[in-house]
């Protein structure tokens, strides 16, 4: 089992080219900078065959040497395709052997053939790399000592034919296990870092879990000063994320939505229960002093991390579109979305059902309210998304 397990971790390794080999490791440097030395290698070596010896050597060796240059500089690029890095590592190798037939500059070519292992590996992954270099090195060993091709070896030394091919095998083997190793390692970590990402997503969710649970007993609590405000907060927060469904939001954003309607009146938690149960009519420094829960629920929520813009709803969601609303007399954009939406929810609540200074209003008087705020108390746009929704709503609780 353990064998098994061991063969299929082998196969999962070379068939698998991890992300960061394509990007700023070790490996793709040295790749770079080896097409980069080739290049240069190819290009003094064209420059001295025109120069002196004046033979085709030269264009031979100019046409790799523009090759490597490309290679070197689109490099991140060609390895991020596995067909065009394929295609990139096989005309390589196609000059290499080019090279070796016609080139008179046998030193040089071989050379330049020892780099193919690892500059094929490095691009094109293990598995195709080393297709790539396997059969380069057949090619060498049929080369260099098969009887048929002594016409093209005139410009080897007979120590070469013999100790080349073997060398070209020992830089495969090296390529090959020093890009396992590194390919193995990041592999693992690539899987260690998706196994905490995954736990920490695991913490994260349960502590948003308990965070949203704390809203919610913060909310009830706020509304149980007040038996005619039972549950206000729950339903602003539901007719909010009404809304804001049909403005196209995401589940995410809904989700923020609904626990930032939850605490929008967080503030009343400062005011006294002799102005927030008073029967009669407030007189004008009562309202001023209950006009401060807004502030007052800013100041609660400001650090509160877990849910980043908690407090605009609790600041602004009695601002006016026209800017005559408070605390701060905010006008139409300048009011957050999250605000003007809590806003046209809150008002909406509010009438539908009784406080403790008067009862219910109708249905027909509510909608009435709601068109007659349309651009002066509420965000028009938002407002007609908002009616049909009253509407069915309103004819849920009068069935």
């Amino acid at each position: 089992m353990d064998m098994r397990f061991q063969i299929l971790t082998f196969l999962r390794t070379i068939n698998t080219k991890p992300l960061k080999v394509r990007g700023d490791s070790f490996l793709s440097k040295l790749n770079i900078g080896i097409l980069l030395s080739s290049a240069i290698l190819f290009l003094m070596t064209s420059i001295y065959c025109f120069w002196n010896t004046q033979d085709g050597d030269g264009l031979l060796f100019f046409v790799p040497a523009i090759y490597c240059f490309v290679g070197a500089l689109l490099g991140r690029h060609i390895s991020r395709r596995d067909a065009l890095s394929a295609f990139f590592c096989t005309v390589l190798a196609l000059m290499s052997i080019a090279t070796m037939i016609w080139s008179s500059h046998g030193v040089i070519t071989i050379m330049w053939a020892l780099f193919l292992p690892v500059v094929t590996i490095c691009i094109c992954g293990i598995k195709f790399g080393m297709l790539i270099s396997g059969a380069l090195a057949v090619y060498y060993i049929l080369f260099f000592y098969s009887p048929f091709l002594q016409a093209v070896l005139t410009e080897y030394p007979a120590e070469v034919r013999y100790v080349f091919p073997i060398l070209y095998g020992i830089v495969c083997a090296m390529s090959f296990v020093y890009s396992y190793v590194q390919h193995k390692q990041l592999l693992n970590k690539q899987y260690n870092e998706k196994t905490l990402e995954k736990a920490i997503k695991t913490e994260h969710d349960q502590l948003i879990a308990m965070t949203t649970q704390t809203i919610l007993s913060i909310s009830n609590a706020v509304d149980a000063r007040d038996a005619y405000t039972k549950r206000h907060s729950s339903r602003v927060a539901e007719y909010s994320v009404l809304l804001a469904k049909a403005l196209g939001w995401d589940s995410h954003r809904l989700e923020q939505l609904y626990s930032i309607a939850l605490l929008h009146d967080i503030g009343k938690i400062g005011i006294s229960d002799s102005i927030l149960n008073k029967h009669a009519a407030l007189s004008p420094k009562e309202r001023e002093i209950i006009k401060q829960h807004t502030v007052i629920g800013g100041e609660i929520l400001k650090d509160l991390t877990l849910l980043p813009n908690a407090s605009i709803g609790a600041v602004s969601h009695h601002e006016r579109y026209d800017g005559t609303g408070y605390p701060y007399g905010l006008k139409g954009s300048q009011i957050p979305l999250e605000a003007r939406i809590i806003g046209i929810a809150d008002a909406f609540d509010a009438m539908n059902s009784s406080r403790v200074y008067r009862t219910r209003i109708s249905p027909r008087k509510i909608m009435e309210e709601l068109r007659a705020g349309r651009g002066s108390q509420f965000d028009p746009d938002l407002l007609d998304k908002f009616l049909p929704i009253a509407e069915q709503l309103l004819q849920k609780d009068h069935i």
